[in-house]
């Protein structure tokens, strides 16, 4: 599976590097993709893990997922 979440604030490298750090620490999640220019997180991930769990993720962080 993958998920895209389109988040806030997030504008440089070291963003990235936390996002993917972070996101390691999913069971299941197993590639991560920052698009810097779009402000998205792209995560492939096993069905061991949801949607809202990449949000709160992210959120925990301070990336809050953008409101369309």
């Amino acid at each position: 599976m993958k998920t895209i979440v389109d988040i806030k604030n997030i504008a440089e490298g070291g963003c990235s590097n936390c996002i993917h750090k972070s996101m390691a620490d999913l069971k299941g999640a197993f590639a991560v993709k920052v698009d810097l220019i779009k402000g998205s997180v792209a995560v492939d991930h096993t069905d061991e893990v949801s949607r809202t769990q990449i949000v709160e993720k992210l959120k925990s962080m301070g990336y809050e997922e953008k409101k369309i």
